[in-house]
Parts: structure tokens; C-alpha cells; sequence
């Protein structure tokens, strides 16, 4: 009977959330049968190298090797947030609290970056464990979402005042601001699945070898 294991990239878009399951297979199953303290052991390995790799990937502005949109040069300098804060034209800094915050421009994820991690549930009970992986907290996942969708926006007269006081008018032509849609989770889902199962199975096999290693240890003691 093939044993599952179940991984949730949380984005609580109408209340869903992603799954990545994957199937140890036979022979592994029956080892997690056998040996049952591996499976949560192993889970707890593969959602901390899951978390590793999505925050990096976004950071790189590619989770799951699929590119994403470029912020645009308002986003990086966050003018809205300096006008806001300062009431002039200018640029916020970005400071070191955040994946890629160096003094200079911010980058595109951001602190959403740093949100990314990961939570276990049921590690007491062997081989019953399950982990969540994404943004965590419900504040992150639903900026988020935002952060993943298209948004379109009608120009209006109070929309050009805007801009301009942030000092970034806009061209008379222009009717509708866009910003792109940035899927996160969706493609990295798509296509790190055999790269999760990848892990599952290396570490599964480390901790059998770890076994044997040691068993044969004491049969050689034993035999001295």
C-alpha cells in the first residue's frame, strides 16, 4: 500500500490552499512501515529545503524557473511610500530587514520573501506528520495574493495629481495603469514537485544507510 505525503503551499485566495503530494512508491513505503520515526524526520527536512529554495527562486525573480515581470521603477523606489511618509518627491531606501534589502532598491518580493517559511503539525505522531510551506501567517498570504494577481486601475484626474506630487507624472495618453500578474506559487508547484519528491527520497535513503552503518557497527563489536 503506497504511503502519502502531503505538502501545502498556503495562498488563501478564496480560501484554498495548494497541495504537492507524492507517493514514496512501494519499496519506500514499506521502509516507513518498517522504520515509521523516518517519515516525519524526513518531512521536516524536505519542508525546510522547500521553503530554502522558494524564497531564493523568488528572490532570484524566477520560483519554479518561470520568470517574473520586473517591478516597475515606482515600485523599487517605493515614491509612493516616500511621498506618503515625507510629503515630497523622493526615493525610500530599502534597509537590511528583507531578503535583498542592501541601501538601495528594493527588490521585487521583498519582505514577502522573508515571510516564506515553513510549519509542522503532528511530528509526536510517527509517520502521521504533515508540514505547510509558503507564506504563513494569514497578513503575508493575503499580500500574497495581492502581490500574484493582475490589477488593472482607470486614470483618473485625483490618479494624476498623484502621481505628480510623488513627482512621477503620468502622460496625458495614458488611461490605464497595469501591474502584471507575478505567480509564485502556482509555477513553483508545477515544477518542483520532482525536486521535493528528489528530496524525500535522498534523505529517506540517508537515514536507512545511517541504520545499516550502525547496525553493522554493533555486529562487529559483538563479533571482537
Amino acid at each position: 500500500m503506497a504511503t502519502h505525503r502531503t505538502y501545502q503551499v498556503r495562498n488563501i485566495d478564496d480560501g484554498a490552499s495548494v497541495s504537492i503530494q507524492g507517493d514514496l512508491g512501494g519499496y519506500l513505503a514499506r521502509w516507513s512501515t518498517m522504520f515509521p520515526r523516518y517519515v516525519n524526520r524526513v518531512i521536516r527536512h524536505a519542508a525546510y529545503k522547500t521553503q530554502w529554495l522558494l524564497k531564493h527562486e523568488l528572490l532570484a525573480h524566477a520560483p519554479g524557473g518561470e520568470e517574473l515581470a520586473p517591478l516597475s521603477w515606482i515600485q523599487r523606489v517605493r515614491a509612493f511610500d516616500y511621498y506618503r511618509k515625507y510629503g515630497r518627491p523622493g526615493s525610500l531606501k530599502a534597509s537590511g530587514l528583507a531578503f535583498g534589502m542592501n541601501g538601495g532598491e528594493w527588490p521585487l518580493g521583498g519582505k514577502l520573501t522573508q515571510a516564506i517559511g515553513y510549519q509542522t503539525f503532528d511530528m509526536d505522531n510517527p509517520a502521521k506528520g504533515s508540514a505547510l510551506v509558503g507564506w504563513l501567517s494569514w497578513s503575508a498570504a493575503a499580500l500574497g495574493v495581492i502581490f500574484q494577481k493582475e490589477t488593472r486601475a482607470t486614470v483618473t484626474p485625483e490618479t494624476r495629481r498623484m502621481y505628480a506630487a510623488a513627482g512621477v507624472p503620468l502622460s496625458p495618453s495614458r488611461a490605464v495603469i497595469i501591474k502584471p500578474a507575478r505567480p509564485v506559487i502556482e509555477p513553483f508547484r508545477r515544477n518542483r514537485r520532482r525536486w521535493i519528491m528528489d528530496v524525500i527520497e535522498k534523505r529517506f535513503f540517508y537515514y536507512m544507510e545511517l541504520d545499516a552503518a550502525r547496525t553493522a557497527a554493533q555486529c562487529a563489536r559483538r563479533e571482537m
